[in-house]
């Protein structure tokens, strides 16, 4: 890549950090005799650490455009564990059905805002999930709200040329980036998970967890760095509006997770 060395020690850094938000969302709902699929896996971490204290995962990383960075961590972190055996699947999300294999368990931790052909990718990954019990989780942006977390500037969803014309130089040091989102939203989730027929729950309160991760996590508060993310930080904080946070609605929060089932 064209990573320097603080670059590359930056870009770890922050991918393993985000394998513990993975473990948040799982935590509860994995159990050791699951066949479980990590969607995005990105440049595996998280695969491998579950791989290796025993349970049974399948990562699902295709070789994408834009991501050149990730293939080549991934590659060498597969190197240097290949001991551990972990099994990935190198294809898009909606061609899952293709290899007629059944998981109980789907997962995925900000990826579903980077899938070009959502609603295909959603049903593949229906198809993919075990007939009785099936279950996926997922961390996402919403961008119902006009907030864009990966590059930390306000973004209109129906809009977002305006936001790429305004911060033209952030989106142009970041274009491939830019170019993979989908700008997901509560609504398109909900609808979604009804025409699949799936319960669907959306967890609350994670407006306020994420500005709490602010203070505690000082790699996460790097990453959102921007004055847009800080003042209203500021706001929220300083005035009582800051309690209210945990009673938002999921609809009206970023980022969104969500579990839905086949029960």
């Amino acid at each position: 890549g064209n990573f320097s060395e603080q670059q590359a020690k930056n870009f770890l850094e922050t991918y393993f950090n985000e394998a513990f938000v993975s473990l948040d969302l799982v935590i509860d709902e994995i159990s050791y005799d699951m066949k479980l699929l990590e969607v995005g896996a990105g440049i595996c971490i998280f695969s491998l650490f579950l791989k290796k204290i025993g349970f049974d995962i399948v990562a699902l990383e295709p070789s994408i455009n834009g991501f050149s960075n990730f293939s080549i961590a991934k590659k060498i972190l597969l190197e240097i564990y290949s001991d551990i055996n972990l099994e990935i699947l190198d294809l898009p999300v909606h061609e899952l059905p293709l290899i007629d294999r059944k998981f109980d368990f789907i997962f995925s931790n900000n990826v579903l805002e980077h899938i070009p052909n959502l609603k295909e990718s959603w049903l593949g990954m229906v198809n993919a999930l075990s007939l009785i019990n099936g279950k996926m989780a997922h961390h996402c942006p919403n961008y119902f709200i006009p907030y864009e977390p990966h590059l930390s500037i306000p973004v209109i969803k129906n809009f977002p040329q305006l936001s790429k014309y305004i911060f033209s130089a952030k989106v142009k040091a970041n274009l491939e980036l830019w170019s993979s989102l989908n700008f997901i939203s509560y609504n398109e989730v909900r609808d979604l998970a009804k025409s699949s027929n799936m319960p669907i729950i959306f967890e609350r309160g994670l407006l306020a967890k994420a500005f709490n991760r602010v203070d505690a996590d000082p790699i996460y508060r790097a990453r959102h760095s921007s004055k847009f993310f800080l003042v209203a930080y500021q706001v929220f904080k300083k005035t009582h509006l800051y309690t209210l946070l945990n009673y938002i609605p999921p609809s009206f929060s970023t980022p969104m997770i969500f579990v839905c089932s086949r029960k």
